[in-house]
């Protein structure tokens, strides 16, 4: 696993792990080597940079990006998520630490949990998803790209999610609603991504009206 278009394919043999949108749009990524040392079996990628989490997205102005150390470490029961996160600013010439994060997330696998509900989600959804992952890919695979809103992106998630509602709740055909979420998609993407100081966010709306 891993992207085949890292120079001289190194990553083809190293595990990859991504993160995205809700709306299935690439957040973030990373590649690294499983390591099994003194009985912990682990994967720990070099920082990368990533955006900020929607709590912050929505309610802070003070940093602009996170450089973070992701570790997963297998246990018995599921595994562990070690977060180490630097908070960045970016807009004072070379980035500057605001702050560092440290988080932990706890997986178990639960035999008793129903998950009938999101089974049947997906059972109605997922073809309407694939299209839309889709479109995403054609972007990536064609080179870099950015959004043309700031900040937490809503304005693309938000009605791309209604219409997957309303395919599972049997209002749309799947076909039309492809269709449909490729139109966001293309409307709220572009290729000229600019510079660093033109992809800032502007400071969420409720910071700004208080000031």
């Amino acid at each position: 696993m891993g992207d085949p278009r890292c120079p001289g394919g190194r990553a083809q043999r190293r595990p990859g792990r991504r993160s995205y949108q809700v709306d299935d749009a690439p957040r973030y990524g990373a590649v690294a080597k499983w390591t099994h040392e003194n009985g912990v079996s682990e994967w720990t990628p070099p920082s990368e940079w990533r955006p900020l989490p929607r709590r912050d997205a929505t309610t802070r102005d003070d940093y602009h990006a996170i450089d973070a150390v992701n570790r997963h470490a297998i246990t018995p029961e599921g595994w562990v998520h070690e977060q180490d996160n630097s908070k960045l600013v970016l807009d004072e010439g070379a980035p500057r630490l605001l702050v560092r994060e440290v988080g932990i997330n706890t997986y178990r696998r639960i035999q008793s949990s129903d998950a009938h509900i999101a089974d049947d989600y997906w059972t109605a959804t997922q073809e309407f998803w694939a299209g839309v992952r889709s479109e995403w890919a054609k972007l990536e695979a064609s080179g870099s790209f950015g959004l043309t809103v700031q900040g937490e992106p809503e304005p693309v998630y938000m009605p791309i999610l209604s219409i997957a509602q309303r395919v599972a709740n049997g209002q749309i055909a799947t076909d039309e609603a492809i269709t449909q979420a490729r139109s966001i998609v293309q409307d709220f993407s572009t290729r000229e991504i600019g510079s660093l100081a033109d992809r800032l966010a502007s400071p969420p709306a409720q910071i700004a009206s208080a000031e």
